[in-house]
């Protein structure tokens, strides 16, 4: 449309400057022709010159501010006016939205994560303009696609270790521990008495022996082991990976470890310790990094679907 304007101008232009043989009208609109030419050849200068940067997988926190996922070097002394990005967007794998990104000199493309979740970029193709906006060029590109996976709240459902009962969680191993109530009968250490040890711990013929009060220190113990199974369909919702999150976050601070398996068209397997394994559960799996598991092989399943937890019993249990 610029373009059309802009030749229409010229037209009209030179067409009076002929009328009434004026050589300063000419000599404008001759300028204006030169000046054309020059912008369209910077674009061309442009676009062989430029090369795309991708950042292949982000991982961020809710609500926080990234740079696009795109962007473009241009070697060249001249910049262009102008960087338009024509992306596809897809999030949580629900119907992709295509969209126009600008990028100029003053303004940078910035990315906010309101929602947790996958988002997948599509870059299609990218328009190189001069600095008047009045030529472009278009560049194609091919599989040339990003990811930014936002992170859930972590903010932890305390589900209730006591209702499992003793069948539901798994002893994994044995620490040393220097006082506490539920102790086996076996001896680790003996070692100098401080104030927070329980009397009935004292080993009294060391203590006479050596004069100084001494402690028996017992194994305890501690740690439990949980095998959670989820099931996703195709399309799933903020709502179901924070809840999903907060379930096993709330687990993992209770020190129980988590064999996860996640089911959706094929199944997965994660061990989780800390809440850096659960980040990268989150990335791995939403990205489809992980590789699929053949079997599951359950000690206690936690079934997680529509924001509903059950226990073995089918006992649907209130967070």
């Amino acid at each position: 449309m610029y373009k059309i304007f802009y030749l229409l101008c010229c037209m009209i232009l030179l067409y009076i400057a002929g009328l009434f043989s004026s050589t300063l009208l000419t000599g404008f609109v001759l300028a204006m022709i030169i000046t054309a030419c020059f912008l369209y050849g910077t674009t061309c200068i442009f676009k062989k010159n430029a090369t795309i940067k991708v950042e292949k997988t982000l991982t961020i926190s809710k609500e926080e501010e990234i740079s696009f996922p795109f962007s473009m070097h241009i070697s060249s002394f001249f910049k262009p006016g102008l960087l338009r990005y024509h992306v596809q967007v897809q999030y949580n794998q629900k119907k992709p939205v295509k969209k126009y990104i600008d990028d100029t000199i003053s303004t940078k493309p910035v990315f906010v994560g309101h929602d947790c979740g996958i988002y997948e970029f599509t870059l299609l193709s990218a328009f190189i303009y001069d600095w008047t906006r009045l030529f472009h060029r278009k560049l194609h590109f091919k599989n040339t696609t990003c990811a930014i996976v936002v992170l859930p709240d972590a903010i932890p459902i305390l589900y209730p270790i006591s209702l499992h009962g003793s069948t539901a969680l798994q002893t994994e191993k044995k620490s040393p521990v220097s006082t506490g109530n539920e102790l086996s009968m076996e001896i680790k250490d003996i070692r100098e008495y401080q104030k927070q040890d329980s009397l009935k711990h004292i080993h009294w013929k060391q203590s006479a022996r050596l004069q100084k009060y001494y402690v028996k220190e017992y194994e305890k113990e501690q740690g439990c082991s949980l095998v959670i199974k989820a099931v996703f369909d195709n399309e799933f919702s903020c709502q179901d990976l924070q809840f999903f999150y907060s379930v096993i976050l709330g687990f993992l601070q209770q020190q129980v470890h988590i064999t996860c398996y996640i089911e959706k068209t094929e199944l997965y397997r994660f061990f989780l310790m800390s809440k850096e394994d659960l980040d990268m559960m989150f990335v791995s799996f939403l990205t489809k990094q992980a590789l699929p598991d053949e079997e599951l092989d359950p000690i206690y399943d936690v079934l997680i679907h529509d924001q509903q937890c059950l226990d073995a019993n089918n006992t649907r249990l209130t967070f």
